[in-house]
């Protein structure tokens, strides 16, 4: 349109033409502050996932978690988690475009705060069992007890919640320590309880010894308290039993002695009256005559007559008791319980010990190790050993203080045979096949 003709043109077009001018101009200054209000919003977002990453991070830090209890590391996850919400919500004022660029990082944070709560919780099911941390800076705190209710039913409830966890396989090494920790505490302590119940009132020495020794296997030292005073008590009865039995004793060979010294007195005094007896009749013989032939055979009739009592005294004794012989000693070398005695050899560890074999055998790879073949008479006679129960081995006295029955065969084994802090061990297989589980004893 040409100048001269805009000068002729409608003034109501004129003013449709300046508001479409001034419309068109709102919109391009509208749309230039909602890209600005926007772009400034995802930049703060932006800032607000940075810093959140990197707290979630740290969490992540073993020296930074060291520092943290579980409770202020669950305090902590909380107040992330509830951070980590503001900034979702605040996400649904972008674009499209937009929330799905800071969704990824979003979807992260979100993740690593889930797998720290899924690991604290893991390490809340581990604590559940004790009356402390069970873990401390140094790594497994050797001194935690179990707490007085816990089982071995409880334990295995705790362990199957924990495999139960998406995060059970980053700490299955912990967990089966703590596990193993715990079933340890437990089965010394039932150990104790059991033996003592069954030896409650039989107070000897030796049986002092096994208590003595079965106590000495609780774990923790400070759990072996308990025991403290039963074992002083038990010490008592032992001394005054053992008192009692000697003043018995000395009664008795008193008494012996006494029925000794009164039947020689006795027969002392049968052979004094014999004598005297004796001398009467020599006493009437005449002196200076030979004695006829009738008064030879009353003197001899005499003297039949008066050795009488001497003779019924001397019959009259008890027959002397045929002598006592000692019972044999039993034997301590080999391997020896409840009265039976079996030889050892060696094992090698490589193929499997003879069927039917008289021997128990020796691992020569690890000598406090011991293999019983189920078919012999030793793998009969072993399932007679219990917790409580004594063997002697070579000379040594031990006491069984835990068993464990359907131990798998594999790699694991040796392991297993090891976490009990036994001083010696023995196995046998629970059936007659090649892939048998195992039961395992374990004594100090």
């Amino acid at each position: 349109m040409k100048k001269n003709e805009l000068k002729n043109t409608n003034p109501l077009f004129k003013i449709f033409i300046v508001f479409c001018v001034v419309v068109a101009s709102s919109w391009s200054i509208f749309t230039v502050a909602g890209t600005v209000k926007e772009s400034n919003l995802k930049d703060r977002l932006v800032e607000k996932q940075t810093m959140l990453t990197k707290e979630v991070n740290q969490l992540f830090d073993e020296e930074v978690l060291e520092e943290l209890t579980i409770e202020e590391t669950q305090e902590k996850l909380t107040l992330l988690a509830s951070q980590m919400d503001k900034i979702q919500n605040e996400m649904k004022n972008l674009t499209d475009k937009n929330q799905e660029t800071l969704r990824q990082e979003s979807d992260k944070i979100v993740a690593n705060i889930q797998m720290m709560e899924d690991l604290v919780k893991i390490r809340q099911l581990q604590d559940s069992l004790f009356t402390v941390a069970v873990f401390d800076e140094s790594g497994l705190n050797k001194e935690a007890q179990v707490k007085e209710d816990v089982t071995l039913a409880k334990i295995e409830e705790v362990q199957k919640a924990i495999e139960q966890n998406p995060q059970a396989e980053k700490l299955v090494k912990e967990t089966k320590m703590v596990m193993d920790f715990a079933k340890k505490q437990v089965e010394t302590k039932a150990a104790v309880d059991s033996w003592l119940a069954k030896n409650k009132n039989k107070y000897t020495e030796k049986n002092y010894e096994a208590f003595e020794k079965l106590v000495k296997a609780v774990t923790p030292k400070a759990a072996q308290e308990a025991y403290k005073k039963p074992l002083a008590d038990f010490k008592k009865a032992v001394d005054k039993q053992i008192k009692k039995e000697k003043e018995e004793a000395k009664k008795k060979a008193e008494a012996k002695k006494k029925a000794e010294a009164e039947a020689k007195e006795e027969q002392q005094q049968a052979a004094a009256s014999s004598r005297n007896n004796q001398s009467a009749t020599g006493s009437n013989a005449p002196s200076s005559q030979a004695p006829s032939a009738g008064n030879q055979s009353s003197a001899n009739g005499s003297a039949t007559n008066q050795q009488k009592p001497a003779n019924q005294a001397v019959q009259n004794q008890a027959p002397a008791a045929p002598p006592v012989q000692p019972a044999p000693a039993p034997r301590t070398d080999g391997f020896n319980f409840k009265g039976q005695h079996f030889d050892l050899s060696s094992f090698s560890g490589v193929g499997a010990v003879p069927q039917w074999t008289p021997y128990i055998y020796q691992w020569s790879d690890d000598p406090s190790h011991y293999l019983i073949e189920k078919a012999s008479n030793a793998g009969s006679a072993i399932w007679s050993v219990g917790i409580g129960d004594q063997v002697v081995i070579n000379g040594q006295t031990y006491t069984v203080f835990n068993m464990m029955s359907n131990v798998p065969n594999d790699d694991n084994a040796y392991g297993i045979l090891k976490s009990q802090g036994a001083t010696v061990t023995w196995q046998t297989c629970d059936s007659a096949n090649p892939n048998s589980t195992l039961t395992l004893w374990f004594a100090a």
